[in-house]
């Protein structure tokens, strides 16, 4: 999905993209362990679609995100003994 709205921009799921998608993209990657994860992110570019979530949001979830795995990568490792 991210990749339409890099060449679509957004806006361009209203007509073609609804609960029923989210719902089949969380079937399709169910199998592997990613199903709500899929319907989640499928929820959340239909509402960006219809201006629920802006783009700031995203770029601050995106902040937010890449601050959290930053930081988990400057933990020191757990000493075994």
């Amino acid at each position: 999905m991210d990749e339409e709205v890099r060449r679509f921009a957004w806006g361009h799921r209203r007509l073609r993209h609804d609960y029923k998608t989210a719902v089949q993209l969380s079937e399709l990657y169910r199998s592997a362990g990613l199903g709500e994860q899929a319907f989640l992110e499928a929820v959340l570019h239909i509402a960006a679609d219809w201006g629920f979530v802006t783009r700031q949001d995203y770029e601050v979830m995106r902040d937010i995100t890449l601050l959290a795995r930053s930081r988990g990568r400057r933990r020191p490792k757990a000493s075994s003994k």
